[in-house]
């Protein structure tokens, strides 16, 4: 039987291995793939994905405030599905596309902004969302609900910013 400090420890590890993998391949892989879709294509599917996750974790956050338990799990399931997905659309568009320069001077600071705050939060919810869902899933309620409200809101704010910079930072880049 794992401790809940076992469980945060193998989660957090888990993450960083995953977030030192992503940034490999993001900014350091010399290698390229061929694009599978076109750029606006990839673009809209990872900014759906990214919305998604978002509703599906206010939907989810709603059911549990309700005492709806299996819809509450369900619809974090939908979320991390939904997140899941999004992580590989888009390690398969950098890897085809490389690493996006934001060149609008007039809304650079904002972009950067936005951007560094996202990719902060999402280093930090990363391991927090596994931690969070492990203990849920072994039901270690008291450790989950420490935790949960945290994760959620983290989640959330990578979720929707990411949504914001793909819809409208990066088509103000054009």
């Amino acid at each position: 039987k794992m401790t809940d400090k076992q469980i945060s420890i193998y989660s957090i590890l888990f993450a960083l291995l995953a977030e030192v993998l992503l940034v490999f391949i993001i900014y350091l892989n010399p290698y390229k793939i061929a694009s599978i879709f076109p750029q606006q294509t990839h673009v809209l599917i990872n900014g759906s994905l990214n919305g998604l996750s978002a509703t599906f974790l206010l939907i989810a956050i709603i059911f549990i405030k309700n005492k709806k338990v299996f819809l509450h799990k369900l619809f974090i399931g939908f979320a991390i599905i939904a997140s899941a997905l999004f992580l590989i659309s888009y390690i398969i568009y950098h890897m085809s596309k490389g690493h996006t320069v934001f060149t609008n001077l007039e809304y650079r600071t904002i972009y950067l902004i936005i951007l560094g705050t996202h990719l902060v939060t999402s280093f930090i919810s990363l391991p927090l969302i596994f931690t969070t869902t492990i203990f849920g899933l072994f039901n270690k309620l008291t450790s989950h609900k420490k935790l949960a409200t945290v994760t959620f809101a983290l989640w959330e704010y990578v979720s929707i910013t990411g949504v914001i910079i793909v819809y409208f930072l990066l088509e103000l880049n054009k």
